[in-house]
């Protein structure tokens, strides 16, 4: 039984389609490990920086810096300081990390938010936690399969197709119009 050129084509596509949805889930898990290691990158050179800075300002004074000091300390004025936010108060708390510090003393705790281009990582003082991605192996693993998942769907799908009373059906109605 000899395939006809349009079921021939059906499975040249399904397998460049399977190829590319491989690939993509390849290159997910197979970038993992630069993304963790960015990520330790980024706090290690943006984050801790910042906190090392209030934590000495803390020794030498015996108190935390106002917002006004810690811009100053930074060399930046407000305008200045895009990227990072040093909160100090319930007011200026974002509603994503508004639970974590709820109902903190904030004359010896803060925050120091960095922006990372597309999201917020913070820092929160009371607990010594930082909140970030934390994208893990894991988190590839499960990226590699989901793609794997989507690439393998239609052949599922066609199999599935196949052995249902429905491609009975549009095999005899296709046929009548010539599809098949």
């Amino acid at each position: 039984m000899a395939l006809k050129p349009k079921r021939i084509i059906f499975y040249c596509l399904l397998a460049i389609w399977l190829a590319v949805w491989f690939f993509i889930g390849f290159c997910i898990w197979n970038d993992s490990s630069g993304q963790i290691a960015r990520d330790k990158k980024f706090i290690e050179n943006k984050i801790n920086p910042h906190i090392a800075l209030v934590n000495s300002f803390r020794v030498k004074y015996n108190r935390l810096p106002t917002v006004k000091e810690f811009n100053y300390i930074n060399g930046t004025s407000v305008n200045d300081l895009a990227d990072t936010d040093y909160i100090r108060d319930d007011k200026s708390v974002p509603d994503e990390i508004r639970s974590r510090v709820k109902n903190w003393s904030w004359t010896n705790n803060y925050v120091i938010a960095v922006w990372r281009g597309e999201w917020w990582e913070y820092y929160l003082s009371k607990n010594n936690t930082y909140i970030t991605n934390r994208y893990s192996k894991t988190d590839a693993l499960i990226g590699l399969l989901v793609c794997m998942g989507i690439g393998i769907s239609p052949l599922v799908l066609n199999v599935f197709f196949r052995r249902t009373r429905l491609y009975a059906y549009f095999v005899s109605k296709s046929a009548t119009f010539g599809c098949l």
